[in-house]
This record gives structure tokens, C-alpha cells and sequence, in this order.
């Protein structure tokens, strides 16, 4: 129902009072449509007469009277701001129309805070019917308005209002219509958001689906977002319009779903439609700014934006927003002198009216005022598109709008002032009046005012009427107009985009300065600018078939041209960088589209191209059911599609959500929006450069191998399979992370994405795990079955949920990318738990060449994967050869590690060597240790160099010849003929960094003055050449060499490797060839530890020299021919310049009370000791044993302390 045509009948009365003592009685004295009587209030402003100038309050509450005869359509009695009633119970009001009469009796007793409760009563001839209602009044309120919105009594023209006490007639009036002055005023609140800015829906809120809207009606709230203005006219049932970009619409879909009790936020608009109180806009889909684009551009922008918005919330939009207001021609002929074609490829007037837009919302004052009294004038006109119709131009009031954030009576009375056939329009970006995204300090009342406004007119009785768009075309009509180019003031005004702002006398600088800027992603040489990115990706794009996966790549595309070009200031800004970084993406969907489209010819095959057309070639790895593409940034597939009989999809890639951390081809570690398949996130190297090879490209099987050090993995696929067989090889336990976005044009409507798991496994163990689209049954899943992988989390972003596997040594599974069937009431997924039936572990596991001296009598060997626990305890497995005679084998024990086994052996003698044979050692799927791998070299070390050390985070260095320097933590160095090892037991590298500094020359002044990270100095006598640099993370060391300055080489560019010790295991170990020293005949070592990214040095070895800020490094650990008496790598030397021969330890060792201040330590005498070196340790575990004291005595004394203590005996032979 059209308000403006409803009777409008205001009263206002001023409050009475009964004499305590006296008969007389205080009429109530009526007024028609007057202004306020009450002194010191603000009478310019109609129906706000009862609370001090601009500062009006909640304005109305409702008297519903459902289906009572006497209401004319209309079944809401608005009663704007009461008093407290100051009459007693014998008092009441009554209207009076014939034989019906609307009797308004007061009930004292019933009071809320701010209200009183009255008690009504409509008789007629078939008596009285109760109608209960509760009416807000304000404090200082001193007048009551009674506002009736709709006809009266239908038997009378003329009803009468009546005071009435004890039956009696106080006086009477008669309520005429009064004098009618309809205006006319729409709301447009508009969303422009990308896909992961949620946070102005609900604005300070907590992060929950739940509505907190009627919070406004406590005026002391500090809550804002734009649910507040949803809620306002929702409460109020006052017509709103709302633009709502495609991406947000996605985005509140995806992050504010609701479900059962809760109402999704989406589910409110619509809600809103339905009710009559939501209008709906259209706009550019993504908000790219248009006329700087090709037509096709802006025509599927349009078109895409007017589908969605129709499908998701039910209403079909004929009003349009053009993004940022930014209507600019290639021919300027609008005649006010000021040319703002430069860079402009699209007249955008041609856009609308084929996608069933009838007009636009432009501005008031830039846009319409060359030929019209704009500042008087607000009317709807019309311009020509040719062939198409007259567009409508609907002009945004500025005055008005900025009057509503910051001046709300002004607001006010340009709306009561306005003519009948004006059109106000309040039109702005939805965070201003939302209080959001920085408005809150700039109109730090915007959202009060505009609650306000909307109060008043809400309770105007239809004096005022809030109108939809779409119902105010045809009205207010001011014929055709001379449009003129431009855009809002903020932006340029008549100058265009940026206008002149940087390139003065150009104008659009702000597009010109975008457009002709490098790409920040872009590696071509010379390096590609924006505009010819996007142009040759649209080039691209039209040169597509149609299907799905061509029409994901438009999405791509215009979404990162979102706000195209946007500066901040004179720069552009940083999130644009992000964007448009990434509008090159959506040349892989193009690519991929004319694989589905049957154009490549052979069924299997992987090649190298660079499909994203960035400058830098991927590789692309498919058969006729799935296409993978790899970057070698992090060996990962940012990109993986699927495609069947009847569908075509994207199950790994969100291009259309915001790069919050990266403008490159990068993980978003923090916001998880782009999580790549196979990223390896620990040891983090899923940014590193990794090596890529083909090993096969033929019809009938294909497979890439990508590598970074002894890390590998290798993906084939065959013909038919909707998987990607996936291996990995890791010289350490690895997780990897794999982000799904199964149907990725789906989930930009519907935003629906299920997870799926093996309804039989308990955590970590599962055969499978991913996610599955509803609507469409393309599913991304990883298939773990047997092939050695373990579940370890899963994660979300935008559009992107996923998982985290982990695995050692090496492992299988299968990457699934295809659609499964609905499933099963348990969650069961057929096809998946086919797939994990099969038997994915068919890799023998292989011994490490070399096996480590743990003890006297003991020896590790390190397989690469979990062994079997039955055959690899069994010493039948086992053979030894070489060895001297007496050497047996007595034990055999799996460690905490289930890739590491003890031997015990018997008979061994210092230096002695052979070779330990494991044959018999199976995995725990049965396979045999591989024929090629299953033999280790041992020898047992005296002491003295060879010692060769396994990196893998067991301490197998010797204490008292490796052992550099006794301290709370604990240093180790060694070697042997092909490597250096360092050992570090005491930094949690999450904590700090770790520096080894290599001096391989020994003259004076030659080296780096600092190191390479530019924390620590050194001294003139001593200076590296070389320096290992340890981030931590697994994977992070460097090998920097100095010649003249620094050149830094990654973990993989070099051959060194590490163990970087993290929580839970704090042993750092190194193993550095001494080729890649140059192969010295001479040494000196220095090191140091750091805080994280800071100059404050926590540890330095030697020992002399200092800790603290910047420090300078003068003392080395020299290992040479004057130091060792030979050159390096000496052999047959202990390296911390002890000679100790090797000696069994006391087989017994036993502690018992002495007296009651000491402990007694006793042990059984070795044969050839001359003394013995007693160790104490509160953590034995982590390596940290302290010297106690070397006695010739076969027992120790040691004072009882209040701790508790391991102690370790070793014998000290000649």
C-alpha cells in the first residue's frame, strides 16, 4: 500500500492534572496540527515536539488491532511519545464514530520503565472488545501525540475525539482531515565488500550468527554493523533499498549460514522481501570500475549481479549502483568544458536496460546539475541509450545524505519541506551510517541519526514515505537530462576517476596510474603493467568454450578488478595490489576449459607451459578425469579440476577470495583463504623454491617429481582414474596441508561444502577425509587407507575448507577429485571406501646406509618408515659381516621413534668395524626391506675421529670427545672424511636462530666483517667465509658464502642438511660436506645464538666471547695441523683435544643413602680405567649431563640437595 495516499490525522495534547480537594477538572485541551506549546523545545521539527532539539528519541510503538471492521487496510494505530500518565483511572480517551466508539483507559498500576501500559477497549453494538497495549513515553516528554496512520470509522467522515471522566463529557473535537503534505524519501544502503570482509555485517558484535538489532533501541549501545540498519527497518517495517555485492552476498552465505533456531543473515534479507520492507539493487557483480573496461566485461558483471541477487533473496532489482559513481564517455559531449575521456573504453549507459535495469543511482550535484536547479530540484530523469530505451538517472541528495550522519534535524526538515513530486534520496556506502570500517570515528552518530530519521518517519502517519527504487521510477518525474561525466566529489567530481590528481592535466589519473603500472606478480621481461594483464586475460577468456570452468575464470577476472585502481592518496593502495595480482589466475580456468572442451589430444600426459601467463612456466600434469597444475613455489597445485560425463569443475583454488597476506603465488598461512594441495607446511617450505622434472608423459601413464633436498614427491595419474596417486619421500616427519573448494562456481552462490569422513576411524587414523558439494557431488578428498599417512587436522578459510595429513619417511595416497554419491546414513562415502579398501603400501622400506654407536654395546639403525615391530625384533632378521670374531648379536628393540632400532652386540672393541645386514625387516604392510638398501656400515668409534653422525634428532655425538665446552646446554663437533657434524642441544629454534660461522683460510682481515644476517661482528685476526644460518621450521638452513659481500643459498640449493629442533626434541644437528667448503686443509669454527629477529646474541661459542646487543666475535674453536698434528679432516683425533681411548662403562652402578646430608654412588671397577668420570643430569634425555667430578675411586659421596638426579659413570682409560 502506497502511504502518501492514507488520511493523515496528527493531535497533540498537553498534559493534565486533577486538584487534590477540588471538583474542577483540567480538560486535556486539543490542538489540531499544531507545534509544540511546550517552551524550550524545538517546534521546526514535526512530530519531534517532545524531546529537546536534536536530540530526538524513539519516536513510536505499534497498536496492532488485527481485523477490527473499523480499520481501512490498515491495521496499525501508531502512538508516538506518551507521558506517564497523570490522570487517574476515572479518566480515559474515546474516539467516536457513529456506533463505534475506541475507549483508551489508563491502568496506573501497571508501569515499565519508560512506559505505561493503557488498557483499550473498541465497543460497538455488539459490546466491548479488550485490545492490550504498552506505549513508550520519554523522559521530559511533556505534550502526548497520538498519531492514527490509516482511515478511521467507516460510517463516518468527521470522527470525534472525546475527554470523558465518570461517564462524563470534558470537551470534544472533531477530526477533519487535516491539511495533507505528503513526502517522499528512499534509503539506499550499499554493500560493496569483497569475499572475505565480513566483519561489517555484524560490526563489533559478538562473532556469532545471532541478531542483535533491537540493541538500538537502548541508546546507550555501542554496537553498530549494518545488521543495526537491517534491524531498524525491520522493527519499524520501513522500506529500505540495499545493494549487496555478489562477493559479500557469498561471503555472509558462507560465514552466517544459520540453522535451526538462528536466522542466517541472507535468510533476513529475504525475510525482508517478503515482508515488504527490503528492496533490492543490482550493481557491477564484483564492484570493478566500469567504463575503464570492455563491454562483454560490464554486460556479464550486470547480468551476473542481477541473477544472483534475484535467485538468492527472491526479488527481481530494476534499480542499479555504478560502482564508486564513476560515469565517464569515450566521446565527452556533455558541454561544461571539462573532457574526461582519457583511458575510457566503454560508454556503460548501454548496460543496463538488456538485464532489466530501469535506472541508475548517480549524484545529485556532479552528475545533474549542468541544466537543472539541482539544490531545489530532486526529480528522476531520463537519458537515450540508442536501441534500447530511456534510462532512467536517479539522483543521489548529497546534502541530505551527509545532513543524516551528522545533522539529523536538518535531515528532517528537508524531508517535510520537500514537494510531493520530489524524491529525497539518502544513498551511501552501508558502513557510513553502520558505524564501521573507520566511519565510527568520522560520524561518530551516524547510526543514532539515522535510527532517528527513520523513527520519524516511520511514525509520520504517512506524512513521509520511505519508497522502494523500483516503486519511485515512473514518479517524480523531471524529464531528460544532459548527463554529465564524473564521479562524487571525494573521487574527482567532474575531473573524472582520481581526476587530475596525479598527472595533472589527464584526467582518470587514478586509473592511468594502475593500469600503467607492473604487475607485482608478473615476472615477463619487461615486466607486464595491470592494463595489459587484464586485457590479455580477457583476450583470453573470449577465446573460450563455454562451460563451467570458463565461466569460473569471468568470476576470477572481475572480482580481482575489484575497485579498480583504488588509491590511497597518491599511492595505490596495497589491497588493490592483492587483487589485482591475481587477475591472472583466471587464465588457468581458461585453460583448463579447453581441456574439458576435449582439445587436448592425448588422454595422459604432463608438460610444462606457462598457463597462468605470468611469465614463469608451471607444470600441468593431467589424464581425461582430473588437471593439476604445480607451482615450483612450494611444490604445490594452487589448481586442480575434475570433469566427468555431465560436469565440469574446480576442487582445489578460491581465486576469487582476497590474498590477505601475499600479492605472489603464495599461501595465505594466517587467513587460510588459499591453501594449495600439497603444501608442505612443516618443515614450512610451502614457499620455497622446489626443483620440478618430468619422468613420464605418455597416453598411458604420466608423473612429476618435485623435490627441495632429500625431500621428494611425485604425483602420476593413468587414463579413467578420478585420482592423483601421490608419493612422498621426507627425511623427516613432514605435514601437509591441502585446501578443497569443491565446485568452486557453486560454492560462489550457494557457499555449500560438506565435510566427509570415514565414519569407522578414530582420530588420527582414517581412510579418508575431505569435502563433498551438496548440490553438485563434486567432492576433493584425500585417500589414506594403508599407504602410511596420518590425519592431523582440519582447517577453513574463505570458500576453502581442508586438511592436514603427516607422514615419515616414505608414504601414499591418493588425491581424489571427481563427484561421489549422496553419503550413506552413516556418513559412509562408497567410492571413497573403495579406494581405501585397495592396498596403497606396496614401497619397500629401506635402511639407512649408516648405522649410529649409541653405546659400547649398542648400535641404531634408521629406516625410513615405520618397520614392524614382530620382524624387527626378531634376530633372525639380522646378519653381521666384517666384524672381528666374538662380535654377536643379543638384542634387538624398536624405539620411541618406530623407524629406529636398537642392537645390542657383544664382543665389540674400540675401532672396530663390519656391516649389520636387515634383511628379514618388513614395514607393517608386509614388504621386505628393499634387496638395494638393507645392509648398514658400523664402526665402533674410540673416541676419536671418523665419527659419522645420523641427522636425525638422536644425540649419538661423543660426550667426552665431542663434547666442546661443559655447560648448562651442550655443543658437539665432529667428522669424518666426507662431512662436518655439528650437534646443538639446548635452543628451541621456534625461540630463537642458530649461526655457525666457518673460517676456512686463517689470515688476518679476511672474511665478512659481520655475518650474514647482520647481527653479530667479528674481529680483525679471524673472519668466516662461510656461514650456516638457521631460521628453524625444518628445512630453513642456509649456506652463505662471502666473497665480498654476501650470497645466500636456500635449504635445497645447497648440500648440507639439518635436524631442526623444535618443541618436544631441542637437538639441532648439521652435516655440511666439506666439499661445499672448498675442501680445507684448515678450520676454525665460531657460533652463536640470537633471539628471533633481533641483534640480542643469547649464546656464543667459544665461551669467551660476549652475549648481548650487536656483539663482536674474537674467539674460535681452530681445528688445523698445528692444533690436531695433521691437516684437516684429521683423523684418529678426539676434536675437543682430549685423547681418551674408548672403555666399556661400569656394568653396575647403584645409589643408596649415606648419612642424612649425603648419597653414596658406587660402581663395579673396568679393567684398564685409570679413573672414572661421574655425570649428573635433572633432563638425561635432552643431552645436558654436567661433569660432577673424575675420580681414580670406584664410589662418589654427594651431598643431598632437595633435587631430584640421574647419574652417569664413564670410564677414563690412558
Amino acid at each position: 500500500m502506497n502511504v502518501s495516499h492514507l488520511p493523515f490525522f496528527l493531535l497533540s495534547f498537553a498534559t493534565y492534572a486533577l486538584a487534590a480537594g477540588t471538583a474542577g477538572v483540567a480538560t486535556i485541551a486539543p490542538q489540531l496540527l499544531g507545534t509544540s506549546p511546550v517552551p524550550g523545545f524545538d517546534s521546526r521539527i514535526t512530530g519531534c515536539t517532545l524531546a529537546p532539539a536534536g536530540n530526538c528519541q524513539r519516536a513510536a510503538a505499534d497498536l496492532t488491532l488485527a481485523g477490527l471492521a473499523w480499520l481501512d487496510g490498515s491495521t496499525v494505530i501508531r502512538l508516538g511519545t506518551l507521558a506517564p500518565w497523570a490522570g487517574d483511572a476515572g479518566t480515559s480517551l474515546q474516539i467516536v464514530a457513529g456506533a463505534q466508539r475506541l475507549v483508551i483507559q489508563p491502568t496506573a498500576a501497571v508501569h515499565v520503565p519508560g512506559a505505561t501500559r493503557l488498557d483499550a477497549r473498541l465497543d460497538d453494538a455488539r459490546g466491548g472488545t479488550p485490545v492490550a497495549a504498552v506505549l513508550q513515553s520519554m523522559p521530559g516528554a511533556a505534550v502526548v501525540e497520538l498519531w492514527l496512520r490509516g482511515a478511521l470509522f467507516k460510517e463516518a467522515d468527521n470522527p470525534v475525539l472525546q475527554t470523558v471522566r465518570e461517564g462524563r463529557v470534558l470537551d470534544s473535537i472533531s477530526l477533519r482531515d487535516g491539511e495533507r503534505t505528503d513526502h517522499s524519501v528512499a534509503f539506499l544502503h550499499h554493500g560493496n565488500q569483497g569475499l572475505t570482509w565480513t566483519d561489517v555485517l555484524w560490526g563489533n558484535e559478538p562473532s556469532s550468527n545471532e541478531q542483535h538489532w533491537a540493541d538500538y533501541l537502548n541508546t546507550g549501545s555501542t554496537h553498530n554493523g549494518f545488521d543495526e540498519l537491517l534491524g531498524l527497518h525491520d522493527l519499524l517495517n520501513l522500506p529500505v533499498n540495499l545493494q549487496i555485492a555478489g562477493p559479500l552476498q557469498t561471503a555472509a552465505e558462507w560465514y552466517y549460514p544459520g540453522g535451526g533456531a538462528v536466522e542466517g543473515w541472507n535468510d533476513w534479507v529475504t525475510r525482508g522481501v517478503s515482508e515488504g520492507w527490503a528492496a533490492l539493487v543490482a550493481s557491477a557483480y564484483a564492484q570493478h570500475i566500469m567504463p575503464f573496461v570492455q563491454d562483454s566485461m560490464n554486460n556479464w558483471a550486470v547480468y551476473t549481479h542481477t541473477q544472483m541477487t534475484t535467485w538468492r533473496y527472491g526479488y527481481v532489482p530494476h534499480t542499479a549502483w555504478v560502482p564508486e559513481r564513476v560515469w565517464v564517455s569515450p566521446q565527452d559531449f556533455d558541454g561544461n568544458g571539462t573532457d574526461t575521456s582519457p583511458h575510457v573504453i566503454d560508454w556503460i549507459g548501454d548496460n543496463w536496460l538488456p538485464h532489466g535495469i530501469w535506472g541508475v543511482v548517480l549524484d545529485q550535484e556532479e552528475h545533474c546539475d549542468y541544466e537543472n536547479n539541482w539544490a531545489n530540484d530532486r526529480h528522476i530523469y531520463t537519458i537515450d541509450s540508442p536501441g534500447q530505451g530511456s534510462l532512467n538517472i536517479i539522483p543521489i541528495s548529497g546534502s541530505f545524505t551527509g545532513n543524516c550522519h551528522h545533522d539529523a534535524g536538518a535531515a528532517w526538515n528537508q524531508i517535510i519541506t520537500s514537494s510531493p513530486d520530489e524524491l529525497l534520496l539518502y544513498a551511501t556506502d552501508w558502513e557510513v551510517a553502520a558505524e564501521v570500517a573507520g566511519f565510527q570515528d568520522q560520524f561518530p552518530s551516524a547510526l543514532e541519526n539515522m535510527i532517528w530519521i527513520a523513527q520519524q518517519v516511520a511514525g509520520s502517519g504517512g506524512s513521509a514515505n520511505a519508497v522502494t527504487l523500483d516503486q519511485a521510477m515512473g514518479g517524480y518525474t523531471g524529464g531528460p537530462i544532459n548527463l554529465q561525466n564524473g564521479t562524487y566529489g571525494l573521487l574527482g567530481g567532474r575531473g573524472g576517476y582520481g581526476s587530475d590528481w596525479l598527472s595533472p592535466g589527464t584526467h582518470n589519473s587514478w586509473y592511468s596510474d594502475w593500469a600503467g603500472s607492473p604487475a607485482h606478480s608478473d615476472q615477463h621481461q619487461p615486466q607486464w603493467n595491470y592494463g595489459q594483464v587484464w586485457n590479455a586475460t580477457w583476450n583470453n577468456l573470449m577465446s573460450c568454450p563455454t562451460n563451467d570452468l570458463s565461466e569460473t575464470a569471468w568470476y576470477v577476472l572481475m572480482t580481482n578488478l575489484y575497485e579498480t585502481g583504488w588509491h590511497d592518496g597518491s599511492e595505490i593502495s596495497g589491497w588493490i595490489h592483492r587483487y589485482a595480482s591475481h587477475i591472472k589466475n583466471a587464465n588457468v580456468y581458461a585453460e583448463a576449459s579447453r581441456w574439458v572442451d576435449g582439445q587436448y589430444a592425448n588422454a595422459c600426459a604432463a608438460y610444462t607451459s606457462d598457463i597462468d601467463m605470468d611469465g614463469v612456466d608451471e607444470v600441468v600434469l593431467h589424464n581425461d578425469r582430473v588437471f593439476a597444475v604445480f607451482e615450483s613455489t612450494g611444490g604445490r597445485a594452487p589448481w586442480i579440476f575434475s570433469k566427468g560425463p555431465d560436469y565440469d569443475a574446480s576442487v582445489v583454488g578460491s581465486c576469487s577470495a582476497y590474498w590477505v597476506e601475499t600479492e605472489g603465488d603464495y599461501n595465505d598461512g594466517a587467513s587460510n583463504n588459499h591453501v594449495a594441495a600439497f603444501s608442505d607446511v612443516s618443515p614450512n617450505t610451502q614457499n620455497d623454491p622446489y626443483s620440478i622434472q618430468i619422468d613420464s608423459s605418455s597416453a598411458s601413464f604420466s608423473r612429476i617429481t618435485l623435490s627441495l633436498g632429500a625431500l621428494s614427491k611425485s604425483f602420476s595419474l593413468e587414463p579413467g582414474n578420478p585420482w592423483i596417486t601421490v608419493d612422498y619421500d621426507v627425511p623427516q616427519e613432514t605435514w601437509i596441508q591441502h585446501g578443497f573448494t569443491p565446485d568452486y562456481i557453486d560454492l560462489l552462490w550457494s557457499a555449500a561444502s560438506d565435510r566427509i569422513w570415514d565414519p569407522g576411524a578414530s582420530w588420527p587414523s582414517t581412510e579418508y577425509a575431505g569435502q563433498r558439494n551438496p548440490n553438485t557431488g563434486v567432492t576433493g578428498a584425500l585417500v589414506l587407507g594403508n599407504g602410511g599417512a596420518l590425519h592431523s587436522m582440519d582447517f577453513q578459510g574463505t570458500l576453502v575448507r581442508g586438511d592436514e595429513i603427516r607422514g615419515s619417511g616414505r608414504f601414499r595416497y591418493l588425491f581424489y577429485a571427481g563427484t561421489t554419491s549422496e553419503p550413506a546414513m552413516n556418513g559412509a562415502v562408497s567410492e571413497l571406501v573403495s579406494l581405501a579398501s585397495q592396498n596403497m603400501d606396496a614401497t619397500p622400506p629401506r635402511l639407512d646406509p649408516q648405522a649410529a654407536f649409541l653405546a659400547p654395546d649398542k648400535a641404531l639403525l634408521l629406516f625410513d618408515e615405520t618397520v614392524d615391530p614382530t620382524t624387527a625384533t626378531s634376530l633372525s632378521s639380522y646378519t653381521l659381516s666384517g666384524f672381528p670374531g666374538g662380535v654377536g648379536l643379543v638384542s634387538a628393540t624398536v624405539q620411541a621413534d618406530p623407524r629406529v632400532v636398537a642392537l645390542r652386540l657383544t664382543g665389540l672393541q674400540a675401532g672396530s668395524n663390519g656391516t649389520i645386514h636387515a634383511s628379514g625387516v618388513s614395514d607393517l604392510n608386509g614388504n621386505l626391506l628393499d634387496p638395494a638398501h638393507d645392509s648398514a656400515s658400523f664402526s665402533m668409534p674410540d673416541g676419536l675421529t671418523p665419527h659419522t653422525i645420523l641427522v636425525d634428532g638422536v644425540n649419538d655425538f661423543i660426550q667426552w670427545s665431542e663434547w666442546m665446552e661443559q655447560s648448562t646446554d651442550s655443543l658437539f663437533i665432529t667428522w669424518d672424511s666426507q662431512y662436518l657434524y655439528i650437534g646443538y642441544n639446548g635452543l628451541n629454534l621456534a625461540t630463537g636462530d642458530f649461526f655457525v660461522y666457518i673460517d676456512t683460510d686463517g689470515v688476518a682481515g679476511s672474511g665478512a666483517p659481520r655475518n650474514a644476517w647482520n647481527r653479530v661482528g667479528f674481529g680483525p685476526d679471524r673472519r668466516p667465509e662461510y656461514e650456516l644460518s638457521i631460521e628453524g621450521g625444518g628445512n630453513s638452513m642456509q649456506l652463505n658464502v662471502w666473497a665480498g659481500n654476501w650470497s645466500y643459498q636456500q635449504y635445497g640449493e645447497h648440500g648440507a642438511t639439518s635436524f631442526e629442533g623444535w618443541s618436544g626434541n631441542i637437538m639441532n644437528e648439521i652435516r655440511l660436506p666439506w666439499s661445499e667448503l672448498g675442501s680445507p686443509t684448515q678450520l676454525a669454527l665460531a657460533l652463536s645464538t640470537s633471539q628471533e629477529d633481533n641483534l640480542m646474541t643469547t649464546r656464543s661459542w667459544p665461551a669467551a666471547n660476549p652475549v648481548g646487543n650487536n656483539i663482536t666475535i674474537t674467539d674460535w674453536f681452530v681445528f688445523d695441523s698445528t692444533t690436531m698434528g695433521q691437516a684437516m679432516p684429521a683423523m684418529g683425533v678426539a676434536p675437543n683435544g682430549t685423547s681418551l681411548s674408548i672403555l666399556p662403562d661400569p656394568p653396575v652402578v647403584s645409589i643408596s643413602l649415606h648419612s642424612a646430608t649425603q648419597v653414596r654412588l658406587d660402581w663395579d671397577t673396568v679393567p684398564g680405567a685409570l679413573a672414572y668420570r661421574v655425570y649428573s643430569s635433572s633432563a638425561p634425555w635432552a643431552g645436558s649431563w654436567q661433569l660432577v667430578q673424575e675420580t681414580t675411586d670406584a664410589f662418589l659421596l654427594e651431598p643431598i640437595g632437595g633435587f631430584s638426579a640421574f647419574y652417569l659413570v664413564r670410564s677414563v682409560g690412558p
